[in-house]
Formats: C-alpha cells, sequence, structure tokens
C-alpha cells in the first residue's frame, strides 16, 4: 500500500494536524455540559464574517446560543452569499443588513437579539458549497467572537474552530474541550505551521497558502473519523450524536500521545497490531463506559479501518514538506485545492480503498521538489469539474487524469444566459427515483433572481420524498433564489418547511440536445438526464402542487 512506503513525511506536522483534528471533532458537535436554552443578554446586534474552506457558498451560519452544535428553531441564522460572506461583503460593500436591504439581501444578514456588546458569541457554519471545487461543503466550521463589529472583516475556518475550543471565560465551555483547545493551539504552534493564535484570522484559502493546506488537512482528518466513527455506530447502533465528538476526541488524543509512537513512522506504527495493543486497550475502556456492548473486536475493527486511513493521509502529508505553496500562483492553489477535496471526497466514500491508494500515488508522482506537475495543474483550470472524478478510476502513472475532468464544449457556458429560460431533469436509478422543472427568473444579464421548482422525488432513505403509496406521483411547486456559481453550475436556495434548502446544479456532459446535470436533490450530488435551458412561456409554469403534477407527468411520464 502506498502509505506504508519509506517515503519521508514530517511526523511533527502530522502529530499537530491529528491532535488538531480531534478538536474539530469537539468543535462541530454538542457535549452534555452543554445548556439546552439561549442566553438572555441586550439588544440587537449584527454579527460578519467569512466562512472559508475555500469560500462557502449558500452554507448556513448561526448563532449557537445553547452551544449543543445544532440548530435550533430559535437561533438566528442566515445564508452566505457568493463570495462567501453574512452581513457585510467586504469585496462589494455590500451592507445585508442595512434598513433599506432588498428581501433577497437581506437573507444573508444575521443579526443577533439579547446578545450584550462583550458577550461572546459561538458561531457555527454548515452545508453550502465551496468555491473552489463546486462540491458540497459536509463539514463544520466554528468561531467565538466577542467583536461584532460588521466593519471589521473576520473569517470563520478550521483554524477558528479550534480556537472555539482554546480557553474561554464563557460558563458554558467544558473545561476539558478548553484545554483540548489548548494543548492542539499550542501543538500547532510549536510544529512551525503557525506563530500564534493571529494568524487564524488569515484567509486560509487565498491570503494565507500554507494555512489554506493546514486547513485541508484538518478537514480530510476529521472527515475520516466521521467515517471510522460512522462505520462502527451504525453497526453498533451506537447513539453517534450524543457521543460522537467525545469519541473522536478520545481516539485521536489516545493516538497522537500513546507512548512509543512519537517520533517513528506513525502510518507503519499504527499498522503493526502488537504495537497498538495497549492503546487499543485504552480505547476499549472508554468506549465501554459509552457503549458497553461494543465488543474489542469491533474496536479493533474501526482502528484497523483508521490506521488505513492515517496512512493515506500521512502520505498527503508528506506533501506540504514538498511544495511551495506560498509562491503559488491562483491556477496551482486552484488545482492543488481541489486535489486534496477530491482525496477527501474518496476517503469518505471508501476508507482504506485501493481508489484512495491509487489517487494519492498520482499525486505523489505529480508533486516534485520543483513543483506541480502539468496534468495536477491542468485541474486549476476553469473547464473542469473534479465531481467527474469522484467515481473514477486513476491510473497513478497517468498524465490524463485532468483531462477526465475536462467538461464537454456544449456545457462549460450553458448557464451563461439562463435568465427567463427553464430546464427539465430527471433520475431513475434504484435507490432515486425524480423529476423536476426549473423555471428561471431575473432582468436580463442578472447573475441571480427568482425561481419555481417543480419537483417530485423518492429515495430509499426518505430524505425529500414527495410522493405516498397512494399517490407515487405527488409533486411539490417550491419557490426559490438563484444564483450563478459559474457557467456551468447554478446554486439555488429553495424554500421548504423550516426555512430554505441550498441546492446545486451542474451541467456536466452533452449528447446532442441532450445534457447530464449533477443535482443534489437527494444527499449528494448524483447524475441527472434532461435537457438544455430553453426559453418558456407564462402558461408553462406550473401555478400549484397539483399543475405541478400534472405537467411532470406530461413531460417525464408517470413513476414506474
Amino acid at each position: 500500500m502506498w502509505g506504508d512506503t519509506d517515503m519521508a513525511f514530517n511526523y511533527k506536522v502530522f502529530a499537530s494536524a491529528l491532535a488538531l483534528a480531534g478538536v474539530l471533532g469537539l468543535a462541530g458537535c454538542g457535549s452534555s455540559d452543554k445548556q439546552d436554552e439561549p442566553k438572555n443578554g441586550g439588544g440587537s446586534r449584527v454579527v460578519s464574517a467569512r466562512a472559508i474552506d475555500g469560500y462557502l457558498v449558500r452554507a448556513t451560519v448561526w448563532a449557537d446560543l445553547n452551544g449543543n452544535g445544532k440548530l435550533e428553531a430559535f437561533e438566528p441564522r442566515a445564508f452566505t452569499d457568493d463570495d462567501g460572506y453574512f452581513s457585510y461583503n467586504h469585496l462589494t460593500g455590500t451592507d445585508y443588513c442595512a434598513a433599506d436591504a432588498s428581501a433577497a439581501q437581506a437573507r444573508f444578514c444575521l443579526r443577533l437579539t439579547g446578545v450584550g456588546a462583550d458577550e461572546p458569541v459561538l458561531l457555527r457554519v454548515r452545508g453550502g458549497y465551496d468555491s473552489a471545487t463546486g462540491l458540497p461543503f459536509k463539514g463544520m466550521l466554528s468561531m467565538r467572537t466577542s467583536d461584532l463589529d460588521p466593519s471589521q472583516p473576520m473569517v470563520v475556518t478550521p483554524l477558528t474552530s479550534l480556537l472555539a475550543e482554546a480557553p474561554s471565560d464563557a460558563s458554558n465551555v467544558n473545561p476539558d474541550r478548553r484545554a483540548a483547545g489548548s494543548s492542539a493551539l499550542d501543538a500547532l504552534i510549536n510544529s512551525g505551521l503557525i506563530t500564534g493564535p493571529s494568524d487564524a484570522g488569515a484567509d486560509t484559502y487565498a491570503g494565507s497558502p500554507s494555512m489554506f493546506f493546514v486547513s485541508q488537512m484538518l478537514q480530510l482528518l476529521n472527515r475520516t473519523l466521521d467515517t471510522a466513527t460512522e462505520t462502527v455506530s451504525i453497526h453498533q447502533n451506537f447513539d453517534v450524536g450524543a457521543y460522537y465528538s467525545g469519541f473522536n476526541a478520545g481516539i485521536m488524543g489516545e493516538i497522537v500521545g500513546a507512548g512509543g509512537l512519537a517520533g517513528r513512522d506513525f502510518s507503519a506504527a499504527l499498522l503493526v497490531e502488537d504495537d497498538v495493543a495497549a492503546l487499543m486497550q485504552r480505547i476499549l475502556a472508554k468506549l465501554s463506559l459509552l457503549n458497553p456492548d461494543m465488543s474489542e473486536t469491533d474496536v479493533k475493527a474501526l482502528l484497523r479501518t483508521l490506521a488505513r486511513s492515517v496512512s493515506e493521509l500521512a502520505a498527503i502529508a508528506g506533501l506540504l514538506d514538498k511544495l511551495p505553496v506560498d509562491q503559488f500562483t491562483a491556477q496551482q492553489r486552484d488545482a492543488v485545492a481541489r486535489s486534496f477535496a477530491l482525496v477527501m471526497e474518496v476517503v469518505r466514500n471508501n476508507p482504506g480503498g485501493e481508489a484512495a491508494d491509487r489517487l494519492i500515488a498520482w499525486l505523489n508522482n505529480q508533486v516534485t521538489e520543483a513543483g506541480i506537475g502539468s496534468d495536477l495543474l491542468g485541474l486549476g483550470g476553469d473547464d473542469v469539474d473534479i465531481s467527474l472524478l469522484i467515481d473514477a478510476t486513476i491510473d497513478p502513472s497517468s498524465n490524463t487524469v485532468s483531462a477526465m475532468a475536462k467538461l464537454p464544449e456544449a456545457v462549460r457556458n450553458v448557464f451563461s444566459s439562463v435568465v427567463n429560460t427553464s430546464v427539465g431533469v430527471k433520475v431513475d436509478k434504484n435507490d432515486e427515483r425524480g423529476a423536476a422543472l426549473l423555471f428561471v427568473f431575473g432582468e436580463a444579464g442578472a447573475t441571480s433572481g427568482d425561481i419555481k421548482l417543480c419537483v417530485r422525488y423518492q429515495d430509499d432513505s426518505g430524505d425529500f420524498d414527495t410522493g405516498s403509496a397512494s399517490d407515487p406521483n405527488g409533486a411539490l411547486l417550491l419557490n426559490g433564489h438563484w444564483s450563478l456559481f459559474d457557467n456551468h453550475s447554478v446554486v439555488l436556495a429553495v424554500d421548504v418547511v423550516g426555512g430554505a434548502r441550498p441546492l446545486m446544479v451542474k451541467a456536466v456532459g452533452a449528447n446532442g440536445g441532450e445534457r447530464t446535470y449533477r443535482f443534489d436533490f437527494g444527499s449528494d450530488l448524483t447524475e441527472w438526464s434532461g435537457t438544455a435551458p430553453r426559453a418558456f412561456s407564462p402558461g408553462d409554469v406550473p401555478v400549484n402542487d397539483q399543475d405541478c403534477r400534472d405537467k411532470l407527468i406530461a413531460q417525464f411520464g408517470p413513476v414506474g
């Protein structure tokens, strides 16, 4: 396996990242020590910042007033805009909280009520789309701040997520979590990757390339833990919602602090069962307190999955020492950002599998002391979509991987003139069945506006079923807002019960007059077939759910 080779990597860097990953797990979820009710405080305040993994578009940001890591009905929330900002866009000078802001602008305003002038606020960000990759953001970011001056540019990143759990006077922060945040912060500083807490305020994508790669590593590690945790929790019916964050942090704390592992080839050491027998016993003891039904066999299975993924991640960590990231051009930065995001998707979907090994081997072949290879550089082009590579077979010695992600000429600008057009799409798979008509409204040349979405949908997870046993053709007519993500992708905010739901439609293929789209009306971006955007007349637009149902049957036929 690639991670078992003698390729050198910086253990100190990787160990620091592991420690931080454990803390990120804590930052993203609730803890039983939190209060269940919001605090009472002063008057209305506005808080603004920019959410960065790449810049997160249409992510949900909210004030976690009771600190439980969940979006509650009473908690203020907003969306991030096309540049990742909420409340105030420092690039365009747009004040979304201004008295004369339109309804479309107000959706990006985060206004807090009952928060005192100097009271710290815990912000959370989840969902939306990474502007660097066009892929859904599946993690969670956090920031704790008492500076609510919207004129001051602030960022929410994996590093601020770490600091959200660092020492604080806030009464609702578990002291053990504060200590974990402080230790992880010290480890990051001692590794030389940052000089101090102030570095967490940097733009980790464009402004500070080194910090971007550190943040990507943190996300990659945390998502690997997500998968490992889910593997055991599903098998054991383990209450991952209650214990997930402490579970992940406990594993990472034990691994990083395990005697005998420090200073050695981390991945190779983890794969030797004798070297980690005592470690597994300690983790088993921790888990037994939470879930007495979890066996030692289950814990070993979890650790083997984690060890395999850590081995893969160790190979990625080795790339950090090779890359002259502070000298990167925008295309180079985009290329490596997309490749790291691709690894995250592959490792999450198939931890420890051959696909991840082959992808990492290709990356290592593309990275040298002199920089990055032309095939990897190609991923930074405007004409590529890395979602096309998630299920692809990668040849480690290939120089044509970026070509596999290139979009056909017919779809590269398919949405550049999308105003006052409609798009029809459908999917018919074993686990997902649906059809939709999207009607896009706006002024000529606009890059945003209103939409109507007529949709019927079923999947095996019951994520958003519109039909029923008595009427499998049941459909909904939904209102919402659209904006141009790029010339082949449109991001939507669709109004549903309980709030607005962000969606994306990406054109990725063409066959004559037919188009292939990636649409995430379900739980992930999946392929839907459909038509190119075309003009519609007023009579084409459904006026209610029944009309929507009839028009879907007329265009796509009934549910089979």
